[in-house]
């Protein structure tokens, strides 16, 4: 599902990412990060980059790294900042 999802969004515009919602969007991703299939991580990879591209040009007034933390359970949001580094 990780793969289909990220390759859906690769054709995305952020304003549609944004009506979707990117917390529901980081969600769902979250739980691909630390998958047990490469595939899986790869995609939630280069889903990462998507959502943090629409939340740059988003009305979110917290930082990057600040609305991983209070989107994501600490483990995810740890996953997902080793990720971005």
């Amino acid at each position: 599902m990780g793969l289909t999802l990220q390759q859906a969004m690769d054709h995305a515009e952020d304003d549609l990412m944004r009506s979707i919602g990117l917390p529901k969007l980081l969600t769902i991703t979250g739980r691909y990060v630390s998958d047990n299939t490469s595939e899986a991580r790869e995609a939630a990879r280069g889903m990462l980059a998507h959502i943090k591209r629409a939340h740059a040009g988003s009305s979110i007034q917290d930082d990057w790294e600040t609305f991983v933390r209070k989107e994501l359970p600490s483990t995810q949001a740890l996953a997902v900042a080793k990720v971005q580094c």
